[in-house]
């Protein structure tokens, strides 16, 4: 058996209107909308096959049509689909992007996720293959902290899922990728809390990690908006939580390019050791601005699964 990624969270229907350019005073009006599927776990998934990789997603989703759109979408680039469970009496969630009002509005309150009975998922089968397995033989898993805020039941499963690959010696990783319309930061790190120091690599974004910091009285007077006290903040974050590995992904407009980024990643130790791809940046017109940080996270784990996460000592990161 290659190396599996396994991935737990729920995916979603995305409506995107054609037109973007309507203002808020024609939104009642008829739009041609683009259906599609999305779901940072999924987005992974789906991102590992393209690059060869073998990779598993776990989930709910409702019996019918619908969720039948949800599960094709995901086996028709690979993904291994045994370990989504399908359940009568519930809807598929859905989020529609409202570029009038520069958000997206979710509906999942009765999606099969949110309401699934976390009894269903048999975790300790999912991971077999602990430490003492090959290297070769071995898995990991990618989880989000959308999961958790999502509903008591995707919390528990989420739970259970972290403590028994820990168990099972399965490194993890995790975009903590913070939804405020879902809670606040506080709520979301009460959940990571117990599990942080077991995480292999911890993601987050730049607002996330500022508010990190003043959640747990990190001193933010070295800020001076320069990249360089960013880093020194993800140091300091880094050592006062014991994170083994956290990750940051920057980015900036080329205003020689209209649409164009630029983007490179900084990861810190607990130790302090910093490694950055700023000296190699990826340099790239965007198709769509949502999905970026699933395709990064997916090359970031491809790297690990090829050469070790001991790798990533020696590495630029």
């Amino acid at each position: 058996m290659a190396r599996v990624l396994i991935s737990f969270g729920e995916a979603m229907i995305r409506y995107a209107p054609a037109d973007e350019s309507r203002g808020e005073a024609e939104r009642h009006k008829p739009t041609l909308f683009l259906r599609s599927v999305g779901g940072d776990e999924m987005n992974v998934c789906v991102a590992l096959c393209k690059l060869g990789r073998q990779a598993r997603w776990c989930s709910v989703l409702p019996e019918g049509p619908m969720g039948e759109v949800v599960l094709e979408s995901a086996r028709a680039s690979g993904v291994d689909t045994s370990a989504v469970l399908l359940t009568a009496d519930a809807d598929v969630g859905t989020f529609t992007v409202l570029p009038e009002q520069r958000t997206v509005h979710y509906q999942r309150r009765r999606s099969a996720f949110s309401l699934h009975d976390p009894a269903r998922f048999a975790w300790d089968a999912m991971f077999p293959a602990g430490s003492g397995q090959p290297r070769e033989h071995r898995q990991w898993l990618h989880m989000t902290g959308i999961t958790p805020m999502i509903a008591e039941a995707p919390r528990a499963s989420w739970h259970v899922a972290l403590d028994t690959a820990r168990d099972k010696g399965v490194p993890c990783s995790m975009d903590l990728n913070h939804r405020a319309q879902l809670g606040p930061l506080s709520e979301l790190m009460e959940c990571v809390a117990p599990h942080l120091r077991d995480l292999h690599v911890f993601v987050v974004a730049l607002d996330s990690l500022r508010q990190l910091a003043k959640l747990n009285g990190l001193s933010a007077e070295e800020q001076d908006g320069s990249h360089e006290s960013e880093v020194r903040l993800m140091q300091t974050v880094a050592k006062h939580l014991r994170i083994r590995r956290l990750v940051c992904c920057f980015k900036s407009r080329r205003l020689s390019m209209p649409g164009a980024q630029t983007r490179w990643s900084v990861l810190c130790r607990a130790d302090g050791g910093v490694f950055s791809t700023q000296a190699m940046p990826i340099n790239h017109k965007p198709a769509d601005q949502l999905g970026g940080g699933s395709a990064w996270m997916a090359g970031f784990i491809d790297y690990c699964l090829e050469r070790g996460l001991d790798s990533l000592s020696q590495s630029a990161g």
